[in-house]
């Protein structure tokens, strides 16, 4: 016990270190796994792990006991227990167990005028019976009944989730990690993801250029009453996962996205929250307007992309990580790959702000070599000191 408790107090100040843009005593690790991931690691069906917690949790902890991690590798686990009784249309589960989120329009173009004027009724009315079937019916008691199974199923999965992590964090000693805080969707990913659909969405730019600035304006004031929390202290960090900006021209990115997404992120500066952004995609055209975020009180992970760029222009003001592409071990010998997570690190964090971490979840454990990428992260830990 004793052990594990200095564990977590040295990697709780590598944390503050990293938060407080200081350099950390080494590189902290925060790389991330899906349940998937563990399921196949461990050979557990996936599909009944999502309907058993004792299997879900017995992959999981095979998962931590195999790969060296600073804070827990999990951050996404979701049973499907409420999306199912609701009747998720966006939501839905395959043969194998994998949550797959298809392409749906649950918005038409027609309707944008409503959505400006009201948003929250037009979702309530409109989307919600689109996207769960449970909605869809002309008796508001059989609704509200339907919606109330469905919200309870998604509470006990989400407590029994955060047990399980709880209890790894005691075990290994975890450090939390970059996420955790209040968090919402920018405004155009979510009228892109949930709304109009990310063809829909990416059209309307083009057609409907006013309306969906105005919608986004619109949700802009929905995510902000949201998220209205002052910070309780320096520690805790809020996740944003950017979906769209990637697959925009750079004039749409200027014109639709940024306006909404600095001012959000300038108003839970002026709370006191730390965001961590989740940047898919390369960014390589929008260091620039990445450096004018909050300094010191936003974060990147990123998934490809520039890291020499990255240090020179945005990192001098935030620190980031990611990059690392843990497929690279199953074509490259585990010298080669230690060696790409040194030349990483050698630029990436020089004088601090920098954390070690993968380009993306690692979702199926077959896209990765389990002994080289365990030797990897061995290396980051006792070898990326300052």
């Amino acid at each position: 016990m004793t052990e594990t408790i200095n564990i977590y107090e040295e990697r709780m100040q590598l944390r503050r270190d990293l938060l407080a843009f200081k350099q950390p005593k080494r590189v902290p690790i925060a790389v991330r796994f899906t349940l998937e991931a563990a399921c196949g690691l461990a050979g557990i069906n996936l599909m009944e792990a999502m309907f058993n917690p004792v299997l879900a949790s017995e992959a999981m902890g095979k998962l931590c006991d195999t790969f060296y991690d600073d804070a827990c590798p999990f951050t996404h686990v979701r049973f499907p227990w409420g999306f199912q009784l609701g009747g998720s249309l966006n939501s839905v589960i395959s043969s194998n167990g994998t949550v797959q989120h298809p392409e749906v329009e649950n918005m038409t173009a027609e309707e944008y005028d409503a959505f400006i004027l009201d948003p929250i009724t037009t979702i309530i009315e409109k989307v919600q019976p689109r996207v769960l079937n449970s909605f869809k019916t002309e008796n508001p008691h059989e609704m509200r009944i339907a919606s109330l199974r469905g919200y309870e199923a998604e509470n006990e999965g989400m407590s029994v989730v955060g047990k399980i992590i709880a209890g790894l964090n005691e075990k290994h000693g975890y450090m939390p990690g970059f996420i955790g805080g209040p968090s919402a969707n920018i405004p155009f990913d979510y009228l892109a993801d949930h709304l109009r659909g990310f063809q829909g969405g990416l059209i309307d730019l083009r057609r409907y250029p006013d309306k969906v600035k105005q919608a986004n304006a619109a949700l802009l004031k929905i995510v902000k009453w949201i998220t209205n929390i002052p910070a309780t202290d320096d520690e805790t960090v809020s996740w944003y996962p950017l979906h769209m900006p990637a697959f925009m021209s750079t004039q749409q990115f200027e014109e639709f996205y940024w306006p909404d997404f600095e001012e959000y992120m300038i108003f839970l500066n002026n709370l006191g929250h730390h965001c961590n952004i989740f940047v898919e995609g390369n960014w390589d055209r929008y260091y620039e307007y990445m450096d004018r975020l909050p300094h010191y009180k936003t974060s990147f992970l990123c998934e490809e992309g520039d890291p020499v760029r990255m240090k020179e222009t945005f990192g001098r003001h935030h620190f980031f990580g990611g990059i690392y592409d843990p497929t690279i071990t199953l074509v490259y010998d585990k010298e080669r790959c230690i060696d790409e997570a040194k030349r990483l690190i050698d630029i990436c964090g020089k004088d601090g702000g920098f954390f070690f971490a993968f380009n993306k979840s690692i979702m199926d454990i077959k896209s990765i070599d389990v002994s080289k990428l365990s030797a990897v992260l061995e290396w980051v830990r006792e070898k990326a000191v300052y």
